[in-house]
């Protein structure tokens, strides 16, 4: 059941005073910036087991291959388009989640119009974003026509799968699933504020050495000029040895990738029944 459902939470917890011995396990939803550390560490709190999609940071935890991630065959000759993959929230507090909250969320807004503004060396019918489908008040997905035309603001998912297919890159605007689901499979930064994240310093370190890389920018205006620096030989800098190495130790230090997940979690849940 997925954290939000408030109802069911507040069930667990009922359970869990009434009967210390009924066991919660529990384990990641998707792929999220390491720990995502909250104000209040209910998953912690409430389970005895948890399963988690990094290296383990307390003896409750135990490391499995994320689920969802998958490589796919990378054909440059194929490519051409920018694809901007951009978040929401919701107007008021909800929830007790790391990530922008309320008005926050206008900054992400802010540095996609400063990209857009400042790349030039690519033709602007190229570039594609791709707004939070779930809106919240802010109206993203309308303000995001004042820099593109409607035709590139892409809402449909058969359309948003085809132009991720053909794009040779992939900016993301929050640190979750799209972002590692993108990382794995070609050149993708990543353009977010820490200020908006809370993790732990560990999880930390390896979030800085992706902006020390120039993988993720704050700045919209700085991520375009690196872009356009490397663009026309983009696939050659993506694959040198310190960018990869960067993005193998964030990757299998806040969530970890195998080739085959599925017998790895069957093994360790055999384990439990």
């Amino acid at each position: 059941i997925h954290r939000y459902n408030t109802i069911f939470k507040s069930w667990l917890a009922y359970k869990k005073n009434k009967n210390k011995n009924f066991n919660i396990v529990i384990s990641d939803h998707g792929g999220i910036y390491g720990n995502s550390q909250r104000s209040y560490r209910y998953d912690e709190n409430i389970s005895n087991i948890n399963f988690k999609f990094q290296k383990s940071l307390n003896k409750k935890q135990i490391s499995l291959p994320s689920l969802f991630l998958e490589k796919k065959n990378f054909n440059i000759k194929r490519k051409s388009n920018i694809l901007i993959i951009c978040h929401d929230t919701t107007k008021y507090p909800k929830y007790f989640l790391t990530g922008p909250i309320c008005e926050q969320i206008i900054f992400q807004y802010e540095q996609v119009k400063l990209f857009v503004k400042n790349f030039s060396k690519y033709s602007t019918n190229k570039i594609f974003i791709r707004p939070y489908l779930i809106h919240n008040g802010w109206k993203l997905n309308e303000r995001y026509q004042k820099i593109l035309k409607n035709e590139q603001i892409v809402m449909e998912n058969t359309l948003y799968k085809k132009i991720q297919n053909e794009s040779l890159i992939k900016i993301v605007t929050y640190p979750k699933t799209a972002y590692l689901e993108c990382l794995i499979n070609g050149p993708t930064f990543l353009l977010f504020s820490k200020k908006h994240y809370m993790d732990s310093k560990i999880n930390e370190k390896f979030m800085n050495i992706l902006f020390q890389n120039k993988l993720a920018f704050s700045d919209g205006k700085d991520l375009a000029n690196h872009i356009n620096e490397i663009e026309n030989d983009i696939l050659n800098w993506w694959q040198q040895p310190k960018i990869q190495k960067a993005i193998d130790l964030f990757i299998q230090n806040t969530n970890i990738y195998n080739k085959n997940p599925t017998s790895k979690w069957t093994k360790v849940i055999k384990k439990f029944l």
